[in-house]
């Protein structure tokens, strides 16, 4: 883990409200986690450092007290006394407290275990309110008819942007999701335990079956260390998977790089997420498609 990458953790590095500077063992032990979990954890810890900062409870330490959990709980729900801007749903309070959780695991503190049961009463409760909430539609599903668009979009655009399209038509029939074949930075060198880079992609020419399969290393549904695979065959149209890897391959020039980058100023750039998502929107919003 890079001091980059560890610049977006300052939350959950920090004990209590006090920045605490991670020892080598602290990053080996953050190692462990995959990339976004540790992220959405740090996330948690925000909104816990937030609930604190609207109580006047700044500064503080580590652990939280089992009445500091009932009342995050109470701050962060939906309830029927009061409509706040900071209110989520209890499933994702849920999530927070697994966060916060983890955030006293690696500050050696007790969590306040007493607190499940009256936890889980007070979620019932703001779940009952969440259900009377209108929820937000769902995103309409993506067909290849939308594809097509897609590529059309984004073709002749520039160097960023054929990235984007073979990534996009590799995530289709690969039925991959977006953080599995994005990077954290956009530049510079990348962690090779977590990233699909071009020496993940087997064969480099697709066999006498017309396929070739890339190992993911950051893929949600493993577990820490476990790669999941995904076959992609050769298709007959120019919304072939196989050929979108292979124009990547061929773009990477035989390094051991990011799969799904490009060559710019004389360097290579990495495709990160948000990068992407923005470039597919515009494209949306360009063929009136926004609701996909």
């Amino acid at each position: 883990m890079s001091s980059t990458d560890l610049t977006k953790l300052s939350a959950f590095l920090a004990n209590g409200s006090t920045p605490r500077t991670p020892l080598p063992i602290d990053v080996h032990y953050l190692n462990g986690f995959k990339w976004n979990t540790i992220v959405s954890y740090n996330a948690a810890v925000k909104k816990f450092m937030k609930f604190k900062a609207d109580k006047g409870e700044i500064p503080f330490a580590l652990p939280a007290t089992a009445e500091d959990i009932y009342q995050f709980c109470f701050w962060a729900g939906r309830n029927e006394f009061q409509q706040t801007t900071q209110e989520v749903k209890a499933t994702t309070i849920e999530k927070y407290l697994y966060g916060i959780q983890a955030w006293h695991e690696y500050h050696s503190a007790q969590y306040p275990k007493e607190t499940k049961t009256k936890v889980n009463t007070l979620l019932k409760s703001s779940a009952k309110v969440d259900a009377q909430v209108l929820t937000k539609p769902q995103k309409a599903v993506v067909h290849l008819k939308h594809l097509l668009i897609l590529v059309d979009g984004l073709s002749g655009k520039g160097e960023k942007e054929e990235a984007i399209k073979d990534l996009v038509v590799t995530a289709f029939w690969g039925m991959a999701r977006m953080a599995e074949l994005t990077y954290k930075n956009d530049s510079g060198p990348i962690p090779k335990a977590s990233s699909l880079l071009t020496s993940e992609v087997s064969p480099a020419q697709p066999d006498q079956r017309g396929v070739m399969n890339l190992t993911l290393r950051n893929a949600k549904t493993c577990a820490p260390g476990k790669t999941k695979e995904i076959q992609l065959r050769k298709l007959g149209m120019k919304l072939c998977p196989v050929e979108a890897v292979g124009r990547r391959l061929a773009n990477a020039k035989g390094v051991d790089t990011s799969l799904f980058g490009f060559q710019a100023n004389g360097k290579r750039h990495h495709l990160t997420r948000n990068v992407v998502v923005a470039a597919i929107k515009k494209v949306w919003a360009d063929n009136n498609l926004e609701g996909l």
